[in-house]
């Protein structure tokens, strides 16, 4: 989900870097990004949120996720986008002879919007939820609902970062 966050911010502060100050840019800007990645990370029981903190092991996580987002950017320097990201992932334990292997997807959509300050900075705001679902190697069904929302000042401060995480069904 990081990674995720720090794409959109990034896209919006270049696009929002060039087009605040071109006076002569169209009254609105529209662009699509459609990216594709593939990550691979280690968890442990209960440290990251919609991995670890619904499973009582530790593992491994492979995700395939493919992001589509649409950005609309205003003459003035605003921008809004809206996004959804489709993906699969496995969560295959440390120590698979004690606990199942699960594979799952889930569908995560997203808003903000970026402010460019008539000083040159930029004030975020960023709201996302996904509700991934699993089925382990044994049948078990693991599924959660993750929601968050990002508020950071123009000058780069935090002020509003909650990530919440629900386990609907666990093993």
């Amino acid at each position: 989900m990081n990674r995720l966050i720090v794409l959109i911010v990034t896209v919006a502060l270049a696009v929002l870097g060039t087009s605040g100050a071109a006076h002569a840019a169209p009254a609105v800007t529209h662009l699509e990004i459609h990216e594709s990645e593939v990550s691979v990370s280690d968890f442990d029981a209960g440290d990251e949120p919609g991995r670890g903190a619904c499973l009582p092991f530790s593992g491994t996580s492979r995700e395939y996720r493919d992001l589509d987002a649409k950005l609309v950017i205003h003459e003035d320097g605003e921008t809004h986008i809206d996004f959804t990201v489709q993906a699969t992932f496995t969560l295959t334990p440390d120590d698979p002879s004690l606990w199942p292997s699960y594979s799952g997807s889930y569908r995560e959509q997203g808003a903000g919007r970026a402010l460019l300050t008539p000083e040159g900075e930029v004030d975020v705001v960023f709201s996302f939820h996904l509700q991934p679902s699993a089925t382990g190697t044994d049948g078990s069904q693991v599924r959660a609902l993750l929601k968050g929302h990002v508020t950071v000042t123009p000058d780069g401060t935090v002020r509003v970062a909650t990530d919440t995480l629900r386990c609907i069904q666990t093993p």
